[in-house]
């Protein structure tokens, strides 16, 4: 619902950088709270002595999650077509079968917590209503997480160099939807033969020449030499930080 950076623009490690559309996830964590909510319920209500105006209000419960069931069985049943006619979106119709299964689940709680207060509850029935607790805690912590991922913040701090999305697109799974750079922290990944390696050393000062930037030297410093040789071309990765005050290179840029 939200893109808050544009290219070329500085970020700092944390702040928020896109805010996806979570109305659907928020729909969800209010029915997953409202699932946990009728699951502590009626494992109170199990432990607990039926009395008749309990009875009656059981029944009325059963009522209204039967009446619940059947207008979620119409909605998903009703978006499902939607959805084979490309009418409806994926997620509309996930959503729609959540909420279906959800009504489905509490309809056969409140029928279950109405036959346990007429016929009294057993020690395995209140492990049962014990589970369904876990259980419903379980779901809402899981789409909680997906409602928090909905909030993009910076993992660094740096210069955004790339925005593949804009307000209103639809977000994928796996898509890289901004790319930032920290130009404070930037190093050549060098490859260097055995006969080399064995003269250079961690910490050791290098002077790298980059192509794009023509009749200047910058100060390196090795920072890492693998340990592992390439298989293909026998050689070692050596990794140089460098140190570029006046920002004049950019990642990607070729260096030697």
């Amino acid at each position: 619902s939200e893109v808050l950076v544009d290219i070329g623009g500085k970020v700092n490690a944390g702040d928020t950088i896109i805010k996806l559309d979570t109305q659907d996830l928020q729909a969800q964590v209010d029915q997953a709270q409202a699932a946990v909510n009728v699951a502590k319920a009626n494992l109170t209500n199990a432990m607990s002595t039926a009395r008749p105006e309990q009875i009656a209000q059981d029944e009325a419960s059963l009522k209204s999650a039967t009446e619940a069931y059947e207008v979620a069985k119409k909605n998903y049943e009703r978006t499902n077509t939607l959805f084979q006619s490309d009418a409806a979106t994926q997620q509309q119709l996930e959503t729609s079968k959540q909420q279906f299964v959800t009504a489905e689940s509490q309809q056969k709680t409140a029928q279950e917590v109405l036959n346990m207060h007429k016929n009294g509850a057993t020690e395995t029935s209140i492990d049962v209503y014990k589970a369904q607790v876990e259980q419903a805690e379980a779901a809402l912590k899981t789409v909680q997480t997906s409602l928090n991922n909905g909030t993009i913040t910076s993992p660094i701090s740096g210069v955004v160099t790339a925005k593949n999305i804009n307000v209103g697109e639809m977000a994928t799974a796996n898509s890289t939807l901004v790319s930032i750079s920290n130009t404070s922290a930037l190093y050549v990944n060098a490859y260097a033969p055995l006969d080399i390696v064995s003269q250079l050393k961690e910490g050791q000062d290098v002077v790298v020449k980059v192509s794009d930037v023509e009749n200047k030297e910058f100060e390196g410093k090795i920072t890492v030499i693998n340990s592992k040789l390439n298989s293909q071309s026998r050689n070692v990765l050596v990794k140089v930080s460098l140190s570029d005050p006046n920002s004049e290179l950019k990642p990607g840029m070729f260096a030697e």
